[in-house]
C-alpha cells in the first residue's frame, strides 16, 4: 500500500471527477488501514454523501469527529444530512456542538439558527443570529442579516425587519428611485 496522505488525494480526485465507485473503493481501503486518520474518514463520509448513502456518511463524520473532535464543521455536515432526514432536533444538537469548536464557522450559526425557526423557537434564534453579527464577522454580514430581519418580521417588528434588510443590502442612489419589491413587502 501505499501512503493515506496519497490514497486520500486520489480519492478525493476521483470524487471531483465524478468516478464514485472508484472513489469509493480507494476510500474504504484507506479506512481499513488508516482508520485513526481524521481525513481518511472524511474523506470516505464524503463520498457516501455524494451516492447518497446518508447513514454511512453519517457513521463516517462520527467517526472523523472521534479521531479530531475540534473539527466544527464536520459537526455541520452531520447537521445538515440529519436535517434533510428532518431530525431537527437532532441536528440542532449537532450544530450547537460546532459552536463549542475552535474552527467554528459561521454556517454553523445560520444553519443553528434556521433550524430553530422551523421549529418555532424564534427568540433562540435570534439571539444567535445577533451573537453572529456581533463577533469578529462583519456587522454588516449580509445572509445573518437578512435571517434576522425575516424573523423578526415573524413577531411583527416591522422596524427592526426594515434595520437588518438595509444593512443587509444597502441602497444605491438607483434603488432610491426603484425601489426593490422586498422594501414595497415590508412597507404592506
Amino acid at each position: 500500500y501505499v501512503d493515506w496522505l496519497q490514497m486520500y488525494f486520489l480519492a478525493e480526485k476521483l470524487l471531483s471527477l465524478k468516478r464514485l465507485d472508484d472513489a469509493k473503493i480507494i476510500a474504504e481501503n484507506n479506512a481499513v488501514e488508516f482508520p485513526e486518520r481524521d481525513l481518511v474518514a472524511l474523506s470516505l463520509a464524503n463520498i457516501y454523501l455524494a451516492l447518497g448513502r446518508k447513514e454511512d456518511a453519517i457513521k463516517f463524520y462520527k467517526k472523523a469527529v472521534e479521531v479530531q473532535p475540534n473539527k466544527g464543521n464536520t459537526y455541520i455536515y452531520i447537521g445538515h444530512i440529519l436535517l434533510q432526514k428532518t431530525k431537527i432536533d437532532e441536528a440542532i444538537k449537532y450544530y450547537k456542538k460546532a459552536l463549542q469548536q475552535p474552527e467554528t464557522h459561521y454556517h454553523a450559526y445560520l444553519a443553528l439558527a434556521s433550524s430553530l425557526t422551523q421549529q418555532g423557537k424564534l427568540d433562540e434564534a435570534v439571539s444567535y443570529l445577533q451573537e453572529l453579527i456581533n463577533q469578529e464577522v462583519p456587522s454588516d454580514y449580509p445572509e445573518a442579516l437578512r435571517n434576522l430581519g425575516n424573523i423578526w418580521l415573524q413577531q411583527g417588528k416591522i422596524d427592526e425587519a426594515n434595520a437588518c434588510f438595509q444593512k443587509a443590502e444597502p441602497v444605491t442612489p438607483m434603488q432610491r428611485f426603484y425601489p426593490s419589491t422586498r422594501e414595497w413587502a415590508v412597507k404592506s
